[in-house]
């Protein structure tokens, strides 16, 4: 089984959106999201925000993926309260643009994925809380929007978390198994140890 297999995903090394050039991928991801805003896709004319206004903003929200390197857990936290800043400004914004919803989502199961449990539970609670914000701040969203927002990055949580157990379970029974080739071979020395300390006496009785 390889390491990959049984590790959490390390910031270096996330398979999917983060994986295999991590920074150009995240870099295009910013990208994604200050155009999509800059051409007005998705907005009504009641944003509060111009859009060259809200397109650094929405590029601010996926920038601290770029620093997971540096600050593995306090990036993930950085997106989700940079994203509830920027609903109070435009509750439209971070609901209307799906580059941001692909790096809410990342964020979130990139929690779930952490092996500390109480920064990953803490993760839950600034997902729930962040996206409930960020529902309550959508101009003329519906009762549903309460709902779903936050049970959709809880379920992307919940399948970083889901990963992160069964790569602890399997490397746990990888050090189990290692341990037990250990004590075998130390069984073995030793049998081989006792068995070349009774030769000599075997011989003297021998003789």
């Amino acid at each position: 089984m390889t390491e990959r297999a049984v590790t959490p995903l390390a910031p270096g090394a996330i398979i999917g959106i983060l994986g295999g050039g991590q920074l150009g991928r995240m870099l295009a991801l910013a990208a994604a999201a200050a155009i999509e805003t800059a051409v007005g896709s998705g907005r009504a004319d009641t944003d509060r925000l111009s859009p060259w206004v809200a397109a650094p903003a929405a590029a601010a929200i996926v920038v601290p993926l770029l620093l997971r390197r540096w600050w593995p857990v306090v990036a993930l936290f950085g997106v989700w309260v940079i994203a509830a800043a920027v609903s109070f400004m435009d509750g439209r914004l971070v609901i209307s643009t799906g580059s941001l919803f692909v790096g809410g989502t990342c964020a979130a199961f990139l929690l779930g994925n952490q092996r500390n449990a109480t920064q990953s539970r803490a993760g839950l609670v600034a997902i729930l809380v962040s996206s409930a914000i960020i529902a309550y701040n959508e101009p003329g969203g519906e009762t549903g929007v309460y709902v779903f927002t936050p049970a959709s990055f809880a379920l992307a949580w919940i399948a970083g978390l889901a990963i992160q157990q069964r790569g602890a379970r399997a490397e746990a029974a990888e050090q189990r198994a290692a341990t037990l080739v250990r004590d075998r071979e130390a069984s073995t020395l030793a049998a081989i140890a006792e068995e070349r300390a009774a030769l000599p006496r075997e011989v003297e009785r021998a003789a």
